[in-house]
């Protein structure tokens, strides 16, 4: 994971340096980047949410700041969509779905329908708790309760 935040933290600190130049003499003093990443990803967030809007801190937030959270938790001490402007997009992170073979599954549909057919009978694995895939596979599917998860490093 860290590997990961220092590879963002690099493609940003590049995109900014690369980016052309708009607004004069900015920037004219230092830049406060808040890459906020678990644990903590909500707090440095919410610390980016509450800067000045004067484009002199940037927050490198992911799916699970801003889109995860906001579907976990019933007050969040910001709002992803009033208290960001997007302005650049820095990396994409696949996320990939894969079934046992012998399992007669052939889309997205065909999984859930198996699912709810046999609760119980299916897990999925994730790299960590907390972690991007791991919330929205349980944001989703543990709503129908016929996945477990399966943890693994």
């Amino acid at each position: 994971m860290r590997r990961i935040v220092e590879s963002l933290l690099v493609a940003g600190c590049l995109a900014l340096a690369l980016a052309p130049a708009h607004g004069g003499d900015y920037p004219s003093r230092r830049i406060t980047l808040i890459a906020p990443w678990p644990p903590g990803g909500a707090i440095g967030t919410a610390d980016g949410a509450k800067a000045a809007p004067d484009g002199y801190t940037l927050v490198l937030a992911g799916s699970g700041s801003l889109a995860i959270s906001p579907t976990l938790y019933k007050e969040l001490p910001y709002d992803p969509r009033k208290d960001f402007t997007p302005i650049a997009l820095v990396v994409r992170v696949p996320f990939i779905l894969v079934v046992n073979p012998s399992l007669p599954i052939e889309s997205v549909a065909d999984l859930i329908s198996y699912a709810k057919a046999h609760p119980g009978a299916l897990t999925y694995g994730s790299r960590r708790r907390l972690s991007a895939n791991c919330m929205t596979h349980s944001a989703r599917y543990n709503r129908v309760r016929t996945f477990a998860t399966v943890w693994y490093s």
